[in-house]
């Protein structure tokens, strides 16, 4: 379930899951700028209570001047915890 989002201007952001061994999803970023794609890992762990959870339901927006943000959420112990992440 990628999605990608774009300012107007050539800069294309893309969020997605991705598996990790047989337990969890993390949650991974890139950015298209003047011909390369940057990818990096957003977030592996569930920092509030500090336990390893899967990622869902990414979510990304960008405005006209580059910048975006991502949001997800977890679940542990059936509390829904949401995170976002900004990128310049």
């Amino acid at each position: 379930m990628p999605v990608v989002r774009g300012d107007g201007l050539g800069t294309v952001f893309a969020v997605w899951r991705k598996r990790i061994g047989l337990a969890r999803w993390d949650l991974y970023a890139s950015r298209f700028a003047a011909g390369v794609w940057s990818p990096q890992k957003i977030e592996t762990i569930d920092l509030i209570n500090n336990n390893t959870a899967s990622v869902f339901n990414p979510a990304l927006g960008v405005n006209g001047s580059g910048l975006a943000v991502a949001t997800w959420y977890y679940t542990n112990a059936m509390v829904p915890d949401v995170y976002a992440n900004v990128f310049h």
